[in-house]
């Protein structure tokens, strides 16, 4: 399944008990609280972000990553993010964010 969100491109697979969900353009304040609560509806299984074709991140939509990987978390199941770009380490790494949203993936990029 395909759909926009504020002018990001959301993209879902569901495989058994584990959903595969990537999103191309870039996640911000007109689309933060919208994925956050897209990543929530479907955080009953494992589900694995792919952040690949994402080509920005603000606060916001860093907030709303967080808030939902911290939610799925308190209710017991896992949100991973793997496949972040440059533009996208960046503002993790300045934030100080990289751990907590990357340390699953042993491949994010330095």
């Amino acid at each position: 399944m395909t759909y926009e969100l504020g002018g990001l491109v959301l993209s879902q697979k569901e495989s058994g008990e584990r959903h595969l969900v990537s999103f191309c353009g870039e996640i911000d304040l007109a689309n933060a609280t919208a994925v956050r609560d897209e990543l929530l509806a479907i955080a009953e299984s494992t589900v694995v972000v792919d952040l690949g074709e994402v080509s920005f991140l603000d606060a916001a939509g860093l907030a709303g990553l967080l808030q939902a990987k911290q939610k799925s978390e308190a209710g017991g199941n896992a949100i991973r993010f793997v496949n972040a770009p440059r533009a996208v380490c960046r503002v993790l790494e300045i934030t100080g964010t990289t751990q907590l949203l990357l340390a699953d993936e042993a491949g994010a990029e330095e």
